[in-house]
């Protein structure tokens, strides 16, 4: 079994309550709604009526990263009713709880509605007017639900800057880019079925852009892949790198006695040279640690010299990393930082 996901049954056997990774976070943060919002009885019989919906769905439903960035906007601050409106009407298109026919363009606005995980198009809303652009922005993953959302100008303008979601400066080839990640992916599942499986429930959205990144909670269930990456032994890693993130920061929202602070403390990356916030850098050293132990894998399988000196790059990596977080941790306090690098320890390889 891969490293986050033994972390998440190591907490699952100690805590009471179901699995951490069982723990639906869709319907979590709309509990968490009721208690940030005045609400409306009709809008709390609305809550009531998406929850039920995304409880009887499967991932692809309640690991939608379109829904969530609706549900950050409520919990951020109280709101007017007709703002709280809006949100839950937009969280039951993107649910399949409301039919595209059944909405006008203008009710949506002039922007890109990513709708492949309920509707199973990518509309572009304009002047009034729907344009569906679902085959030139989008390509079906085999045996999954997931989909590759390809480089297109404004496709995210309604959630991320351009630094984040450049306007691409030449189109990709999409057969190419299908199997570059089709063959990551297949790697991943020859290392780990079980992170394969993990992978393709939880990360239903693989963005194609210019760099890698998630969006933490704002955007779970998806994760931006730098398809200038060629090699598919690096686009694996670039995959299990984000979907680690995604599943750290979950567990760390339902669990939070897990959850490494942000104290405005910052740490320097052995790997990379940035500086980075604490808890940012306690999930690398689980990422790096994750990442290492399938590249060895990926060495010895593919014979590939670039992965093996990947590996120890990582590997030496987490091990410095490891020692500057240990360095910050004082008596008494940092527990959770604690354990999070005693569990690194202890399924470091020797």
């Amino acid at each position: 079994m891969h490293l986050v996901g033994r972390l998440m049954e190591t907490v699952g056997a100690s805590q009471p309550g179901p699995p951490a990774a069982n723990i639906d976070l869709a319907i979590l943060l709309l509990g968490r709604v009721r208690r940030v919002q005045d609400l409306l009885p009709r809008q709390e019989a609305y809550i009531d009526l998406l929850a039920e919906h995304i409880g009887n769905t499967g991932p692809n439903i309640r690991n939608n990263p379109e829904i969530f960035p609706l549900m950050h906007a409520l919990l951020e601050r109280p709101r007017r009713n007709d703002e709280i409106d809006s949100c839950l009407f937009r969280i039951a298109v993107h649910v399949g709880l409301v039919s595209t026919h059944s909405i006008s363009a203008d009710s949506l606005g002039p922007k890109y509605w990513r709708l492949w995980h309920s509707h199973r198009v990518i509309l572009h809303t304009h002047a009034g007017t729907f344009e569906d652009v679902t085959s030139t922005t989008t390509i079906a993953l085999d045996r999954t639900d997931s989909v590759i959302l390809l480089p297109t100008r404004g496709l995210f303008a309604d959630l991320l800057p351009t630094e984040l979601y450049p306007h691409p400066q030449q189109p990709v080839d999409r057969n190419t880019l299908y199997s570059q990640i089709q063959e990551s992916l297949s790697l991943l599942e020859s290392y780990c079925p079980l992170l394969r499986s993990r992978v393709d429930s939880t990360a239903r959205t693989i963005v194609a852009t210019a760099r890698s990144y998630s969006c933490r909670l704002m955007y779970f269930g998806g994760i931006f892949i730098d398809v200038s990456v060629k090699d598919p032994i690096a686009l694996a890693e670039a995959i299990l790198h984000e979907y680690s993130h995604l599943e750290l920061w979950r567990l760390w929202e339902v669990s939070p006695v897990l959850a490494v602070k942000h104290d405005g403390t910052y740490v320097e990356s052995p790997v990379t040279g940035r500086l980075l916030p604490k808890d940012i850098m306690a999930q690398a050293y689980l990422i790096y640690l994750e990442c290492s132990m399938f590249l060895s894998w990926a060495a010895d399988t593919c014979n590939s010299t670039s992965a093996r000196v990947r590996a120890n790059t990582l590997a030496a990596g987490a091990e410095e990393l490891g020692s500057r977080l240990l360095s910050l941790c004082s008596p008494g306090n940092d527990r959770a930082l604690r354990e999070l690098l005693s569990f690194g320890q202890e399924w470091t390889p020797s």
